[in-house]
């Protein structure tokens, strides 16, 4: 008797041990609390043991989901930390609009963009110059961090394209990049709608402001539909009907090309014209 109440006084408390070892995987893997429970288990309690467990298992969701068919998802900014490194907009996506709009497909979304950002600047935008290799590259490179998010969601995602920002080379002193996104999901970067824009400092000595090169990279979204020449355009959010062409020019930059990416669509680019040469 003395040992049955003993069972069941001792009971309670190793389930609540056990539980509490079941919270603390899920913290550190994001794995569903039954993977944890049951990965636990197979670990006989061993929290490294069941890290691994789930790794695998991850693993072999990714391969099983892997030809899923992936027509939903966002666009991603990714900027270089210099002008050198250059600038992208990357294309995520999932199965499912609802698995797009998951935490965990946002925050694999920004830890793709920090592979590229890393690629552009140890190749100082070298990755950029063969797009579609530079898909596959990326997509090399941040295959468990991929896997990981599949284990979870339960959904195939891949890295569907790279698409890159390319300056104009005739406007290609002081260059600096604006990005801006367009519906956004709860994260910086990720949204429905990307725009960047290139433009050269005609002052370098005094730095652009953030907000000057958002604005500016606002302005391409917002007018990415319409008709007619980008420097004819007045600047969205102006008040007095500013073109885009004087508003740079009130800002001491020059444009050079901007890249406008829609999930799901084309992108649209601006380039700057070759000024003509003077007349003798």
């Amino acid at each position: 008797m003395l040992r049955l109440s003993y069972l069941r006084l001792s009971l309670p408390a190793d389930k609540k041990a056990f539980m509490e070892l079941v919270r603390t995987l899920r913290y550190r893997t994001e794995a569903p609390i039954s993977d944890c429970s049951s990965a636990l288990k197979e670990a006989d309690g061993d929290m490294d043991a069941a890290v691994q467990i789930l790794r695998k298992k991850g693993a072999a969701r990714a391969m099983k989901k892997g030809d899923r068919m992936t027509e939903h998802g966002f666009v991603v900014s990714c900027v270089g930390t210099s002008a050198a490194s250059g600038a992208a907009i990357i294309t995520m996506c999932s199965e499912t609009d609802f698995a797009a709009r998951n935490a965990h497909f946002t925050k694999t979304c920004i830890r793709v963009r920090d592979r590229l950002r890393q690629l552009m600047d140890d190749s100082q935008g070298a990755v950029l110059a063969d797009p579609a290799a530079a898909a596959t590259t990326l997509a090399e490179a941040s295959q468990s961090d991929l896997q990981a998010a599949i284990a979870v969601m339960g959904e195939n995602m891949r890295v569907r394209s790279v698409t890159p920002l390319l300056p104009a080379p005739h406007v290609s002193e002081h260059l600096c990049v604006g990005s801006y996104t367009h519906g956004t999901v709860g994260v910086d970067d990720v949204g429905r709608i990307v725009g960047l824009v290139a433009v050269s400092h005609l002052q370098p000595e005094a730095p652009v402001e953030p907000a000057t090169l958002t604005a500016v990279a606002r302005h391409f979204v917002a007018t990415s539909g319409a008709e007619g020449n980008y420097a004819h355009q007045n600047f969205f959010g102006g008040d007095d009907g500013e073109s885009i062409g004087k508003w740079l020019k009130r800002h001491h930059l020059r444009f050079s090309s901007s890249l406008v990416m829609e999930f799901g669509k084309e992108p649209v680019v601006n380039t700057a014209p070759v000024p003509h040469a003077p007349k003798k």
